[in-house]
């Protein structure tokens, strides 16, 4: 499969699944799955800062956003060799990137659902964080390779 296109079905899965998830977690608010771990609470809250809720004004998040979106599809693009697991990293980073800034527009705040010890996040913040880490090994591959 074409790496472009490749990056593109990621990007789409993954913003419809967290949004899908975020859309049923909003009908139950104060805990949409029962879990018995101790550790892991389901349930809904509203980050309008950056991670671990700190405070930072939401127009220059979503600028910022957009910036660090430019960058990486400008330096994907300067790539001459996209490896699959780029693709794949380069489509979770823009599909979790994209479903936390549709919520920062239209919410006005991420909207986060699962509660692991002090901290919330949800599907899109680990699908950023995997896609960053996939395709920085991608890229340490190829220039170990050349």
């Amino acid at each position: 499969m074409h790496s472009n296109l490749l990056a593109l079905l990621t990007t789409f899965g993954i913003f419809a699944a967290d949004q899908l998830i975020k859309l049923v977690a909003a009908f139950f608010p104060s805990g949409f799955i029962p879990t018995p771990l101790s550790w892991l609470n389901l349930s809904t809250s509203v980050n309008r800062g950056v991670a671990f809720s700190l405070p930072f004004p939401r127009i220059l998040l979503i600028v910022l956003s957009f910036g660090i979106m430019g960058l990486a599809l400008w330096w994907w693009r300067g790539q001459e060799k996209h490896t699959t697991s780029a693709a794949v990293g380069l489509g979770l980073f823009f599909g979790g990137a994209l479903s936390n800034l549709f919520d920062r527009v239209f919410r006005h705040g991420v909207i986060d659902y699962l509660n692991i010890g002090v901290g919330s996040f949800n599907l899109a913040d680990g699908a950023v964080i995997l896609g960053i880490l996939l395709l920085l090994l991608s890229h340490h591959r190829l220039a170990k390779n050349a």
